[in-house]
């Protein structure tokens, strides 16, 4: 039985992009300085405004979105904004999220099989609950249905395009032209990002009322590796991540938005 997923990914604007995201496309099989997916494709596009949309497709993701988890992660710490879905080969269903840095946060959604979002059950009775007017729940359905990928998109050709590539730490140092070696996040900045993620990803053990040895043993992993996880100390693989969410009953994604949560909360 094929368990594997066909993935789709639209991000925008696709250019200048963050050192960080191509770093993290690059560990997906992306590579922007030549335009190739490994098992798939990249189309471009741009709007009026000269917007450019990059849009990849891959025919053979094993976890689906949960693959792209880092990607997504960086796209959304760079206020990039951005669709994705997924659909299990042989399904005709998949699940499909989208992020706009001026809504927040990530939304997730039931697609069919090209990505058109559509209404559950338990869709429509959030909504019967939200809304007082027959006018009000259409609007509102409307709103849901619709993607917030730029309209009237023109074809763009890879071989005149060039994606830039800046620093993460911003505008301190010139954008390089091209894809060479590629700086990650500043370290103030990763690690505020990984202690975030080891107390959301300590807080779900604590929900679940399971010792750290628990979670450990039933993950497979070593004791001592989740502790420097949730301490902050150890960037964890997505291996790793898929494992604990595994182990916790929880999709991978829920550790990201958890910890985005409480950065946000930080800040205030």
């Amino acid at each position: 039985m094929n368990d594997s997923h066909d993935a789709t990914l639209t991000f925008w604007p696709a250019t200048p992009l963050p050192a960080g995201v191509s770093h993290q496309m690059r560990e997906l099989g992306v590579d922007l300085s030549t335009f190739k997916v490994n098992d798939g494709s990249i189309t471009a596009q741009q709007t009026a405004e000269q917007t450019v949309v990059l849009e990849l497709s891959f025919g053979d993701c094993r976890h689906g979105l949960t693959d792209l988890e880092a990607v997504l992660a960086t796209l959304r710490l760079a206020d990039i904004s951005y669709v994705a879905w997924d659909v299990k080969k042989g399904e005709i269903a998949g699940t499909g999220r989208s992020f706009d840095p001026a809504a927040r946060p990530e939304r997730e959604f039931t697609v069919m099989g090209d990505g058109e979002p559509v209404l559950t059950a338990s869709d429509l009775q959030e909504f019967g609950r939200r809304y007082d007017t027959a006018e009000g729940l259409i609007e509102g359905i409307q709103a849901w249905l619709r993607l917030p990928i730029p309209q009237d998109l023109s074809e763009l050709s890879t071989d005149e395009l060039t994606i830039v590539i800046v620093p993460d730490n911003d505008d301190q140092d010139e954008p390089r032209e091209t894809i060479d070696e590629v700086d990650g996040l500043s370290d103030a900045r990763l690690r505020q990002e990984l202690l975030a993620l080891g107390e959301a990803i300590r807080d779900e053990r604590n929900r679940r009322g399971l010792s750290v040895d628990t979670l450990a043993r039933t993950a497979r992993v070593e004791t001592s590796r989740l502790l420097a996880v949730e301490a902050g100390e150890l960037d964890p693989d997505y291996d790793l991540l898929i494992a604990l969410a595994e182990a916790l009953d929880i999709r991978p994604s829920r550790f990201v938005t958890r910890a985005e949560a409480q950065g946000s909360g930080a800040q205030r």
